[in-house]
């Protein structure tokens, strides 16, 4: 567990290899950005994205190295990016990166959904096609990386199909396969806090980590939730933590 935390004191931030290959232009302060992978196997899959409600312009997520700036469409705090789309799809990708300095990204949302999960076969039985994932912006100017401030409270997790994490009631993130270190400080409080895990299909396995640092860097581990067996990878369903934040 010291090596976990020595290895996310390191390392800090996990930025999306492709985002050095083709970043947005006009890169400013306090800017986000959007990338959606196309529907795999299909020329065009009619895909639609919103944020927070508001289209994001035809033709800029059809391809593989689109970024978008969605600076825009977004507030400080939870945010939305929801997805429909006409024809059957068997993969989704989405990325959302945050720069609070010029061009310094860091992930605040990777996602991958495929075939391989189940989840598309469970929509198409219930005629959905649409998905919404979560995704919190960090305040202008406000530092959110790991290790970058005192009383900071951080999650990480990862697992082969997606979850969605709620803390104390709300909604925060949605995790996939890929590990992604986010700081949730302004969500908990001192004392105890709750921590939801819910899944919609089934999940062989997953895991969470909560860590907390009194001053910068000084991480040590609230709890680590870990998840495997029948009772997971057999159908939905859902895991609820109590956790304390020191006062």
């Amino acid at each position: 567990m010291k090596t976990f935390f020595a290895a996310l004191v390191l390392i800090g931030v996990w930025l999306n290899p492709s985002l050095a290959q083709s970043p947005v232009r006009d890169l400013k302060d306090n800017q986000t950005i959007l990338r959606v992978q196309r529907c795999a196997g299909l020329s065009n899959c009619n895909l639609t994205v919103t944020v927070n409600g508001k289209t994001v312009p035809p033709g800029t997520t059809n391809n593989d190295i689109a970024w978008t700036d969605i600076s825009d469409k977004v507030k400080p705090g939870v945010n939305t990016v929801k997805l429909t789309w006409d024809n059957n799809v068997d993969n989704l990708t989405v990325f959302v990166s945050y720069a609070t300095r010029k061009g310094d990204f860091r992930e605040i949302l990777k996602t991958q959904e495929t075939t391989s999960s189940g989840i598309f076969k469970t929509l198409a039985a219930q005629n959905i096609r649409e998905r919404t994932y979560t995704f919190v912006v960090p305040a202008a100017g406000d530092d959110n990386r790991a290790g970058s401030k005192d009383r900071q409270t951080v999650i990480r997790g990862q697992a082969p199909a997606n979850f969605t994490v709620f803390i104390n009631g709300q909604r925060i993130v949605d995790l996939s396969r890929w590990e992604l270190t986010l700081d949730v400080s302004k969500f908990v409080k001192p004392g105890e806090n709750q921590i939801r895990l819910v899944w919609q299909v089934p999940v062989p396995g997953l895991w969470l980590r909560i860590a907390y640092a009194p001053t910068k860097n000084k991480f040590q581990e609230l709890t680590f939730i870990n998840l495997n067996g029948q009772a997971v990878a057999d159908k939905p369903g859902e895991k609820t933590v109590i956790f304390t934040v020191p006062k």
